[in-house]
């Protein structure tokens, strides 16, 4: 289940990933349009409707990957902000955030669960680590904003090392770590077949995870059964008392 889960999530990732690229090529593609529809209408009783059509398509699709606030202006050309009309301006006229000399801004997925983040650079074409602003609010609609929402806190991050953890792969992490703690102490009580108090003479633990051996660092990825008992069932701490083969007393957790 968590390596299910943990591959979900970096796909999902992937996904965030492209969606700011799609975001960024259609803000790019408005601001582009503006330019033409400027050139076209300003001075002149000509409307360019062609073009008009097929920016409104590049906002129609944009809105479904985030939300956000449009306003034409009177030179005819289209203002987009990300979310309202308070937040990071992304087209203005014929700028979108392509140039160092914009007041815009492209996006960027940033960070790793449970901080994954959209963000916002200023500084010319490429991306330059360190010089992201944080857009505020963060999307709260479209598909950007629901598959952050699933990476971040449906899916969550694994609670190891006793963090805090957040979503299924924490709810996972608990139940291994539960178990371990549950079952351990009570094998250890136990006798196996040949009658020696296994875990109490060897120190291994039934379940531990395949790190540092202890129970209270088990997580969902790294759970496992102890080898002697996955070689050999007779090794199972069953009995409650040596010389009793057929006592299943300290199998049972009730």
């Amino acid at each position: 289940i968590n390596t299910s889960l943990t591959t979900t999530r970096t796909q999902i990732v992937t996904q965030i990933s492209q969606d700011v690229i799609d975001v960024n090529t259609a803000l790019a593609s408005i601001a582009k349009l503006n330019s033409q529809i400027g050139a076209i209408e300003i001075g002149s009783l000509v409307r360019a409707n062609d073009l008009r059509d097929a920016r409104q398509q590049a906002v129609e699709e944009l809105s479904k990957k985030i939300d956000l606030f449009t306003q034409e202006q009177a030179n005819g050309t289209l203002t987009v902000n990300f979310g309202t009309a308070a937040g990071a301006l992304l087209v203005s006229g014929v700028f979108s955030g392509n140039t160092a000399a914009a007041a815009t801004v492209k996006l960027a997925a940033d960070g790793v669960p449970p901080t994954l983040t959209i963000r916002s650079w200023t500084g010319g074409e490429a991306e330059i680590a360190g010089n992201l602003d944080a857009v505020v609010p963060q999307p709260t609609g479209g598909t950007l904003a629901a598959r952050i929402e699933v990476v971040n806190t449906v899916i969550g991050v694994s609670n190891a090392v006793d963090a805090a953890g957040v979503g299924l792969l924490r709810d996972y992490d608990r139940i291994a770590r539960a178990l371990a703690q549950l079952v351990n102490p009570q094998q250890a009580a136990g006798f196996n077949l040949q009658g020696s108090p296994l875990y109490a003479t060897n120190g291994n633990a039934f379940f531990f995870d395949d790190g540092t051996g202890l129970a209270n660092s088990t997580t969902a990825a790294n759970v496992r059964l102890n080898a002697v008992v996955a070689a050999d069932t007779r090794e199972i701490a069953a009995s409650s008392a040596a010389g009793r083969p057929n006592d299943g007393a300290n199998a049972s957790l009730t």
